[in-house]
């Protein structure tokens, strides 16, 4: 399978994770999507679409319920043990500056979204005995 290759779920569901992320982010989102969205009305010219497109109103329900969905499953802090040499990775997750808990909400929110969601974990093969000193200067 080549990399640019899309799986049968992708090509079946894109067009409805398009359309959940776009409700999610709100009205500014949908009137931008223009016509894939908001359909012309008869024989409308692009003054009157226009027009009729800043009139229409989206009230953004999913995004609330989903912000508050989300706020309730991180409202209690979770208790959570790791080792020392596990706290700069707790601390950037995601090689971005991330800590864990952002990633879980950000998790959460995906699933909440479009229902489906996942993590691709990649990383070198190494050596089984190294410390930690040496898997920090081979940047493991």
């Amino acid at each position: 399978m080549a990399i640019d290759d899309k799986h049968d779920s992708y090509t079946k569901y894109s067009e409805q994770w398009k359309l959940s992320r776009s409700v999610y982010e709100g009205q500014d989102e949908i009137k931008d999507e223009g016509s894939t969205y908001l359909p012309v009305i008869g024989n409308m010219d692009d003054d009157q679409y226009e027009a009729y497109k800043d009139r229409g109103l989206f009230y953004n329900a999913s995004y609330r319920t989903i912000e508050g969905m989300v706020g309730l499953s991180v409202k209690n802090e979770a208790d959570i043990s790791y080792p020392d040499s596990m706290e700069a990775f707790i601390e950037n997750v995601d090689r971005k500056g991330s800590h864990i808990r952002d990633y879980v909400e950000e998790t959460i929110r995906e699933e909440l979204t479009v229902g489906h969601g996942g993590s691709l974990i990649d990383y070198p093969p190494a050596p089984t005995n190294l410390t930690i000193a040496q898997a920090e200067e081979l940047n493991l």
